[in-house]
Formats: C-alpha cells, sequence, structure tokens
C-alpha cells in the first residue's frame, strides 16, 4: 500500500527547520546580493548559514561596478558561487568590455561562474532607456 502524497497545506505547514535549529534539507539560496550587505559582518552571516546547514550560496552581480567585489566575496567562502551580468537598471553602463570580461572568467573560473546574469528588461522603473536595455540583453 503506498503512502497518500501530501498536500499543498501539509508542506507550507512543515517548517524547513528541525528542532537542532538545522535544514532539514538541503536549501541552496539562488538569488542574494552579499555586495549590498554594507552594514552585516559577512564572516558571521556565512557562519550563521553554516551553521544551520544552507548549502550552498550565490551572490549575484548587476554591473561591471561589482564584478570585482562578487568574485572577491566568493573567494572567502566555501560553498559560495557567483554570477556576472548588467542589471537593467545598470543598462546606461554597459559596455563591450564587460561580455569580454564575463567570457574570460567563464573560462577561467567555470567552477564558480555559475550563471550569467543579471540580464534582462526592466520596464517599472525605467532606470535605463528601455531601448539600451534592449541593446544590451540582445548583446547578452
Amino acid at each position: 500500500m503506498s503512502k497518500k502524497p501530501k498536500t499543498i497545506d501539509e508542506y507550507l505547514e512543515q517548517s524547513a527547520i528541525s528542532e537542532n535549529g538545522k535544514l532539514i534539507s538541503p536549501i541552496t539560496e539562488t538569488h542574494c546580493h552579499l555586495d549590498m550587505l554594507k552594514e552585516i559582518n559577512l564572516d558571521e552571516l556565512r557562519a550563521k548559514l553554516d551553521s544551520i546547514g544552507l548549502s550552498r550560496l550565490i551572490t549575484i552581480a548587476t554591473s561591471n561596478k561589482n564584478f570585482d567585489r562578487v568574485r572577491e566575496i566568493q573567494s572567502r567562502y566555501e560553498k559560495t558561487y557567483f554570477t556576472l551580468g548588467t542589471h537593467p537598471h545598470e543598462a546606461k553602463g554597459f559596455g563591450p568590455a564587460d561580455l569580454d570580461y564575463i567570457r574570460e572568467v567563464a573560462k577561467t573560473d567555470p567552477t564558480h561562474l555559475v550563471a550569467v546574469g543579471e540580464i534582462g528588461l526592466d520596464y517599472y522603473y525605467d532606470f535605463s532607456p528601455r531601448e539600451t536595455q534592449i541593446n544590451v540583453f540582445k548583446q547578452y
């Protein structure tokens, strides 16, 4: 006799943290901006995340202005990975050298560069002109 699958409500009621304060199953934080956490000690944060059992963490670059910082943060912590890209808000600061840099890093550090992004189109705020966003998106 097979066990009845849990309902959505039963999954939502279940805590992801066990009684001993550890995550019940491996979790990867797929999108965070560690470079933007100016008031938080990253060593303490990473130690806390390790203590509860976070399996992996991916910190996201938003423009050429933080490519190096995101890579530097990744190099300090095990189980930490990064992405490189140009967020639509930052499209006006994009240049062809950005893609050259990303391609080079993809060749030299394919273990830690796990994706290209942020990229896309964001017409809500229009911090960069729409045509610029489209042009940058097409280049990626």
